[in-house]
C-alpha cells in the first residue's frame, strides 16, 4: 500500500508560530524564543496508524491550532518572512520576564543581555553561553490548505 504525502500550509498570513525551548543547567534558567512567520510549508510523508489524516475536515478547519510535529513523519519544507520574535526568560524559581524594558523586573537586565547576544550570533551565542536547545514546537493557527500527493 502506497503511503500518501500531505503538503500543509496556512491559509492566513502570520499564522505559523515556532517556539524553541532552551535551558541553562549552570544557572537553572529557561528561555523561550517565539518566532512568528508570515508563511510556512510542512510535509507529512505517510501516517502512523493512530494519526488522523491532515485532509480530514476537522483537521483542515483547525479550530484549536495544528501542532505540526504531533505527526511522527512531519518535516519542515520552509518558513519565510519572519514577522516577530519574542523572548521570555524564566529563572530557577519560575519567575519570568518577557520585556527587557520592564524596569520593575529584576530579570529584565539578564533578558536584555540574552536578546543582544541572540541578535548578534543567535544559536552560537546561546550554545557558547551554556544554553541547551531542549525542544521546539510549531503551530499553525487558522484554516489549513492541505494538498495530497500519492
Amino acid at each position: 500500500m502506497m503511503s500518501k504525502t500531505y503538503v500543509i500550509e496556512p491559509t492566513q498570513k502570520k499564522s505559523v508560530i515556532e517556539t524553541t525551548f532552551w535551558s541553562n543547567q549552570e544557572t537553572g534558567e529557561r528561555l523561550e524564543i517565539e518566532t512568528g512567520w508570515r508563511w510556512g510549508t510542512f510535509v507529512i510523508n505517510g501516517l502512523e496508524e493512530d494519526e488522523i489524516a491532515p485532509d480530514d475536515e476537522t483537521v483542515v478547519k483547525n479550530e484549536h491550532g495544528f501542532e505540526v510535529y504531533s505527526y511522527c513523519n512531519a518535516e519542515l519544507d520552509n518558513t519565510n518572512d519572519g514577522c516577530w520574535e519574542y523572548m521570555t526568560l524564566y529563572d530557577k524559581d519560575g519567575n519570568s520576564c518577557g520585556d527587557s524594558e520592564e524596569e520593575d523586573n529584576p530579570l529584565a537586565t539578564r533578558l536584555k543581555e540574552l536578546e543582544e547576544g541572540w541578535y548578534e550570533d543567535s544559536y552560537s551565542y546561546l550554545e557558547e553561553s551554556g544554553w541547551y536547545d531542549e525542544d521546539s514546537e510549531t503551530w499553525i493557527y487558522g484554516p489549513l490548505d492541505v494538498k495530497v500527493e500519492d
